[in-house]
């Protein structure tokens, strides 16, 4: 009987056998163990670095998942994840991961320093969760690039003055730079989009949750369309408490797809790329339909929210519908100079059925909020709001939903103010213009003009190069004459 209640003891003391797998500490240890992974292995990685196997085939169960518990080891090598049930966690990527496979895991991970979309998701019913995504396409090396534009100018007139040799050498050396820099806006691979994560068109289920996102030259999360493939959408996406910071084009981006919830996220420090993306906090185009954003708190950027049509070919929906806009909080929008309606809180155009309520904009420097011309004043309600800023109404707005909303600034529109208390706003003070504040954060991110006037010092400088190069031939020949 003493022996029956021993082994019982043991039995509940001793881990199980997953659990005695050795740790894996060489990149052909894990291949190994890859190869040999069955449902409900756990291979557990030493804090080492790793070339990792360019693709996952073998599957795990919904009871038995594969799991890779990384330590915090390094993964170097892109990552084809094409099979299902896998857990991965704890890891460091440098380099992007691909998911065509379903029901996967991404967790309590760092992903950084990549020059193209960090994560592309194709499946379904995957999880991207609690992990660190940073210097995606980094701004970083775009700091250097004002220094390198003039320094190559004083290069290019020194040796213009002391040796034709090595001033024709520089010359085609400027040549090469500029041509592929400037057309990219002044650094490399800015015609890459470089998101934090993409949800492919024909995916459904999946969530981004609870991840911090930072330096992006690209979206934080971007929702596509894929134009060759007509009708499809990306369904049922939930983007929930994330905080994206730092971006280059914008936060959230969604485009054609079909029931997404983007709630309780964190967005700040916005503006808009070269590409001419809006610099939006969340902006819904394209045909995307059924989307609910809500309780999201957003902050120093060109626009706060943007519903417009977009100009995205083969979606199924002409214009965005049934979308609600609730309980968000905008503070500070911020003029960049650049387009109309820099600078707003709300902003909504072509779109079928949006509902916006309960929202506050504050110390919006253009307007709080902006109806184009081209919106559909019968599909918008408005209710509740409270609006720090301008109004902007084009004309023919008689037939706007609105009620009990507040507006603090000037507004913009053909009418009285007994119209606008009849469309449901109660305007209660006039201002000038809201001032920009909060500006510090763009200290380290608006660069555009320093970059700007770089490059016209060493085209300058360029140009000075070949007069004095010319003057200098022509004294030489007046010498031999």
């Amino acid at each position: 009987m003493k022996l029956l209640q021993i082994l019982f003891v043991l039995i509940l003391v001793l881990p199980s056998a997953s659990s005695l797998e050795p740790e894996i500490s060489t990149t052909q240890g894990l291949e190994q163990a890859i190869k040999l992974a069955q449902p409900g292995s756990i291979l557990t990685l030493s804090n080492n670095e790793y070339n990792f196997p360019p693709t996952l085939q073998t599957s795990g169960t919904q009871e038995k998942p594969i799991t890779i518990k990384g330590n915090g080891a390094i993964f170097n090598g892109n990552i084809n994840l094409q099979a299902s049930y896998w857990i991965l966690e704890d890891l460091t990527f440098k380099d992007p991961i691909f998911i065509s496979g379903n029901n996967n895991i991404i967790r309590d991970s760092t992903i950084k320093d990549l020059e193209q979309t960090a994560i592309t998701i194709k499946g379904n019913n995957n999880l991207i969760e609690n992990n660190e995504f940073s210097n995606i396409d980094s701004l970083n090396k775009w700091f250097y690039f004002p220094i390198i534009f003039i320094l190559l100018g004083i290069l290019l007139v020194t040796s213009a003055y002391y040796n034709k040799k090595i001033f024709i050498i520089l010359l085609i050396l400027n040549l090469i730079f500029a041509i592929y820099l400037l057309p990219n806006g002044g650094y490399f691979h800015q015609n890459k989009d470089a998101h934090a994560v993409m949800v492919w068109q024909g995916s459904e289920n999946n969530t981004i949750q609870n991840n911090l996102m930072y330096q992006l030259s690209g979206d934080g999360i971007h929702v596509i369309n894929d134009n060759q493939r007509q009708g499809r959408l990306a369904k049922d996406v939930r983007i929930l408490n994330n905080q994206i910071y730092a971006v280059r084009e914008n936060c959230i981006d969604v485009k054609t797809s079909q029931n997404v919830l983007i709630q309780d996220n964190e967005c700040s420090g916005v503006l808009p790329s070269f590409t001419s993306s809006d610099g939006t906090g969340i902006i819904i185009h394209a045909g995307a339909d059924n989307v609910k954003i809500l309780n999201n708190q957003i902050s120093n950027t060109r626009r706060g929210i943007s519903v417009t049509k977009g100009s995205v070919s083969n979606s199924p929906t002409e214009y965005p519908g049934e979308i609600e806009i609730t309980h968000n909080t905008i503070t500070s929008p911020i003029d960049t100079g650049e387009g109309w309606a820099s600078g707003s809180g709300i902003v909504l155009g072509q779109a079928d059925s949006i509902l916006v309520q309960e929202n506050h904009v504050q110390d919006a420097h253009d307007f709080a909020l902006g109806l184009t011309e081209k919106a559909n004043e019968e599909s918008i309600t408005l209710i509740s709001n409270n609006l720090q800023g301008n109004l902007h109404l084009n004309k023919g707005y008689q037939n706007l939903n609105s009620e009990n909303n507040n507006i603090e600034g000037d507004i913009e529109f053909e009418g009285t103010i007994q119209d606008i208390e009849i469309l449901g706003f109660t305007k209660t003070t006039i201002k000038e213009k809201i001032p920009i504040n909060n500006l510090e954060f763009y200290q380290n991110i608006n660069k555009e003009k320093q970059l700007r006037y770089s490059q016209l010092t060493w085209l300058l400088l360029a140009i000075t190069s070949l007069f004095i190069l010319k003057k200098k031939t022509y004294k030489k020949k007046q010498k031999k004459n």
